[in-house]
């Protein structure tokens, strides 16, 4: 049956000769294991359905900063990415802009670096499928490197694969006086009937803005990765603004990784009808109410949700993923593990992506462990959590009520 699979494949996919051996090898295993119930027709159905492309994210230059060979390396799934960190010494020179307070000119240099990357994904990955996944995958790091509001980024995204201009509108998804909002950013395009796109922060650095609100609402006991955050404060802000450029251009797509993904499932479960399509790159799964919301919708985007191999967060966290979501599991023949969650796989030279069935992605054991991992191991520090941004509104409310009592009124 392998030998069979082997042979289709090298008839049925043009790129399926340009993979290494051991690539090729890794393809056939995965449609083999999915192949053990089906006939052979659906067998090439599958295999037909597969994407292929000999990629390779590595033309332009690397980021401009003496931590840039390595954090590029990590993103863009390279082997070798641990060799590229310089002296120690250098490490603990940048430590305060990661951990204390972040550094504008480090955000711009990996904002330069993806546009650089963006410009030359058409000689990179010449196939256009792969390439537009490559290209969301990339664009749901975005948010990490703190674009400006009114800032100008350049996307293949017109007619024909024409470049279109967007301009940065910053979404603080959370009060001021919970401290350092949770971010999203619309990129709003300036041709009119072009789409729009929102696209969410995952859990962030501890200098960035929202850093501990991504951390207590990746460990809400009581719903999915990023609903406290969601549900209780972003949930109206997010609606206008869909509302709006679903008005004055087009729907909406909306992009996100880890939990900026979940908060884009969460997103067009909530709100389908100003929504064109989603693209969740590693996210959780969400609870079994926002798939039952998505159900009673009648106008549904389209939603893809991109599992990497070896990914643990996408892999158990969260309950279930809705049924007619398009689950992509996306491989590669060999990575770090330490990597997985952070890395484009899509940028990798042999990649490819197989159709997965959400019931069975959703069967997955290690699901069932998840209620217990609420419950039992995320209670206690989301009740410390919760507890310490009790006192801070306190303190905020205080503060403000003293403020009015003392300061002088305007004569």
């Amino acid at each position: 049956m392998k030998c069979e699979i082997f042979s289709y494949l090298k008839k049925a996919n043009p790129y399926f000769d340009a993979y290494s051996p051991t690539a090729q090898k890794k393809i056939v295993d995965e449609v083999f294991k999915r192949s053990k119930n089906l006939s052979i027709d659906q067998t090439h159905s599958l295999i037909k359905k597969i994407i292929l492309s000999k990629a390779g994210a590595s033309i332009a230059p690397p980021l401009d900063h003496p931590l840039g060979k390595a954090f590029s390396s990590l993103l863009l799934a390279e082997s070798d990415w641990h060799e590229k960190i310089p002296s120690l010494q250098k490490v603990f020179s940048f430590l305060p802009s990661i951990l204390w307070k972040t550094d504008p000119n480090l955000s711009k240099a990996a904002r330069n670096w993806l546009q650089a990357k963006i410009q030359h994904s058409v000689q990179e990955i010449p196939d256009k499928k792969m390439r537009s996944i490559y290209l969301r995958n990339l664009l749901a790091y975005y948010p990490f490197f703190s674009p400006k509001k009114d800032e100008e980024i350049r996307l293949p995204f017109g007619p024909l694969g024409s470049t279109l201009s967007y301009r940065v509108e910053p979404i603080e998804l959370t009060p001021p006086y919970l401290g350092s909002p949770l971010m999203a950013y619309g990129l709003i395009p300036k041709t009119a009937k072009a789409s729009p796109l929102l696209l969410f922060k995952g859990t962030t650095y501890p200098a960035d803005n929202g850093f501990y609100l991504s951390l207590l609402t990746d460990i809400n006991p009581l719903g999915a990765v990023g609903s406290f955050a969601f549900q209780r404060f972003g949930k109206g802000k997010i609606e206008s603004w869909l509302a709006k450029q679903a008005q004055e251009h087009d729907k909406v797509e909306v992009l996100g990784a880890s939990l900026g993904g979940s908060l884009s499932l969460q997103t067009a479960a909530t709100y389908p009808k100003y929504i064109k399509s989603v693209h969740a790159f590693n996210s959780p799964g969400v609870s079994f109410e926002e798939v039952a919301l998505w159900g009673k919708s009648e106008e549904k985007p389209e939603v893809n949700v991109y599992l990497q191999e070896g990914d643990p967060i996408s892999s158990f966290v969260g309950r279930c993923f809705a049924c007619d979501w398009k689950i992509h599991q996306v491989f590669v023949p060999k990575i770090s593990s330490a990597q997985v969650h952070a890395s484009t796989y899509t940028a990798h030279p042999e990649v490819f992506i197989i159709p997965e069935d959400a019931t069975n992605v959703n069967r997955d054991i290690r699901r069932r462990f998840w209620p217990f991992i609420q419950n039992v191991v995320l209670f206690p520090p989301f009740l410390l959590g919760s507890a310490y941004l009790l006192l801070k509104v306190q303190s905020f409310h205080v503060r403000s009520f003293t403020r009015k009592m003392f300061t002088p009124k305007a004569s």
